[in-house]
């Protein structure tokens, strides 16, 4: 099945992903997207260098996942006060790159997945 990657790239398009978690590399690997990059400093770091991309690369599709608050999910129970920390920090961070891009750019904010306590439901 093709990824909308792969659909973009061969329409022309720039593709790119700033991600946190290895399970992206798939993408790196295959060749999927024009440009990727992992960094695994958090939501902050990723922010940034989303934006970086974003303004040198100029991608038409931008792929950016902030992997912070699932982690933290997992690791202090969903709802504990280091998540609900992680959670504004992610917003934060969702709303500096918002902000860096071009007015007239869409943008489709999705959620890993829910939780309770610390398992996936």
């Amino acid at each position: 099945m093709p990824s909308l990657f792969s659909v973009a790239r061969s329409r022309g398009l720039r593709t790119a992903m700033v991600v946190g978690k290895n399970k992206f590399t798939t993408f790196r690997d295959t060749g999927g997207c024009d440009t990727f990059r992992l960094t695994t400093l958090g939501d902050d770091d990723i922010a940034t260098q989303a934006i970086q991309v974003a303004t040198s690369v100029r991608p038409d599709l931008l792929f950016v996942h902030f992997p912070d608050v699932d982690l933290t999910g997992h690791r202090t129970k969903w709802l504990s006060p280091e998540y609900l920390d992680a959670v504004r920090r992610a917003d934060a961070a969702v709303g500096r790159l918002v902000s860096a891009l071009p007015s007239d750019t869409t943008v489709i904010v999705t959620a890993d997945h829910g939780g309770h306590m610390s398992d996936h439901g």
